[in-house]
């Protein structure tokens, strides 16, 4: 196992750390397309003109205007497949419940000789 503890603060899986799929969400907002789904946000609650000041405050300045697939892409690839193979099994859930599948998809179990 690469170690990964999907049950500690930040990387505990979103279905399993509040009762997502009871909720009618009325905005869900992704990281590919996080820049428009705040504007979005705010145009719905009559805030558009807020949209400045929080735009792109939000995460690594390093990333900002960067292609989200690309930084996915960049990322990922740092990582070994066992780390993968595992990140690919402890989320697999949140993946079907938002609709993602992963960039990082690996195929074939590589615990197993």
């Amino acid at each position: 196992s690469s170690g990964i503890n999907a049950e500690y603060g930040h990387w505990v899986q979103v279905t399993k750390s509040c009762d997502v799929c009871s909720k009618k969400y009325q905005v869900i907002e992704k990281f590919e397309t996080l820049e428009r789904d705040h504007y979005f946000l705010l145009k719905t609650l009559g805030q558009e003109n807020r949209y400045s000041e929080i735009a792109g405050a939000h995460g690594n300045p390093s990333v900002k205007g960067r292609n989200p697939h690309e930084l996915v892409v960049h990322y990922f690839s740092q990582l070994d497949e066992y780390v993968l193979w595992d990140l690919q099994a402890v989320y697999k859930d949140d993946f079907v419940a938002f609709g993602y599948t992963p960039h990082f998809r690996v195929r074939k179990n590589p615990y197993v000789a």
